[in-house]
C-alpha cells in the first residue's frame, strides 16, 4: 500500500508489464485491496519481474500525500549498493554507513518456492551488547529487568499512572 492509499486517491488505471511484452491494464478495481491482490497476482504470474505504473497524479495530490524525497533516497540507496558491488564490498553495509543504520540480525534463506511471499529464514543473533544499547536509547527496559508473570519476552507489565 502507498501513501495515496492512505488519502483514498482514486487507484486505477494501473499498468503491468515484463520482460516478455506481456502488459496487464486495470481499467478499475474495488478499493486499494483489490488493487494491490491484482497486481499482486499478475506480477506473480509474469515470473515476478514486472513494472507497474499507477494512476496519474496531479501536482497538488503529490505535495499533499505522497513522502516527499523517497524516490531521492531510494536512489541514493541504490547507487551506493551498485558501487559496493562493483567494488566487492557488503552492500549492507554500505547502506548502514549511508543512512547511519544498525545492523541487528544476519539471516539467510533455506528454501525457496519460486514465489515471493514463501520460504523460510534461519536468523541468528548478532551479540546481546546491542540490545543494551539500543533498548536503553529507546527507553526499553534492560534484559536484566524482572520477568514477572505476564511480562512479556522478558520486558516488566506497564506501571498504573499514578494519581499524585
Amino acid at each position: 500500500m502507498t501513501s495515496f492509499a492512505i488519502h483514498d486517491l482514486q487507484m486505477y488505471p494501473l499498468t503491468l508489464v515484463d520482460v516478455r511484452d506481456n502488459a496487464v491494464v486495470v481499467a478499475r478495481a474495488a478499493s486499494w485491496k483489490w488493487m494491490e491482490r491484482l497486481s499482486r497476482t499478475a506480477c506473480v504470474a509474469v515470473g515476478s519481474i514486472a513494472s507497474t505504473c499507477k494512476a496519474p497524479r496531479t501536482g497538488k495530490e503529490v505535495r499533499e500525500c505522497a513522502i516527499l524525497y523517497s524516490t531521492s533516497k531510494a536512489l541514493r540507496i541504490g547507487h551506493a549498493v551498485r558501487a559496493a558491488r562493483r567494488a566487492h564490498e557488503d552492500p549492507i553495509l554500505a547502506v548502514l554507513a549511508l543512512e547511519g543504520g544498525l545492523r541487528l540480525f544476519a539471516a539467510r534463506s533455506r528454501t525457496s518456492t519460486g514465489a515471493p511471499p514463501r520460504g523460510s529464514c534461519a536468523a541468528r543473533r548478532r551479540s546481546t551488547a546491542w540490545m543494551t544499547s539500543v533498548g536503553t536509547r529507546c527507553g526499553w527496559p534492560s534484559r536484566t529487568s524482572s520477568r514477572s508473570p505476564g511480562s512479556m519476552r522478558g520486558h516488566a507489565p506497564p506501571r498504573p499512572i499514578s494519581s499524585a
